[in-house]
């Protein structure tokens, strides 16, 4: 595991994996589901830092799933 992955858990479990990822001078996560490899995130966002990204990509995973 790189230390640019997240885990989120829910019931103890990590049913989804944020990796933030560099790009041309800028940052994205990539979001997928754990259990089936789905992408959940915009491919196309882009943050400034790796903190933005990571908390963009939590964002992202916060709509997907209606919270």
């Amino acid at each position: 595991m790189r230390t640019e992955t997240t885990f989120v858990m829910l019931s103890g479990q990590p049913l989804y994996k944020l990796e933030v990822r560099p790009t041309t001078g800028t940052f994205a996560c990539a979001v997928s589901n754990t259990v089936n490899g789905k992408r959940l995130d915009d491919a196309k966002s882009t943050y400034p830092t790796p903190e933005a990204a990571l908390a963009g990509g939590l964002e992202q995973l916060r709509l997907v799933l209606g919270w």
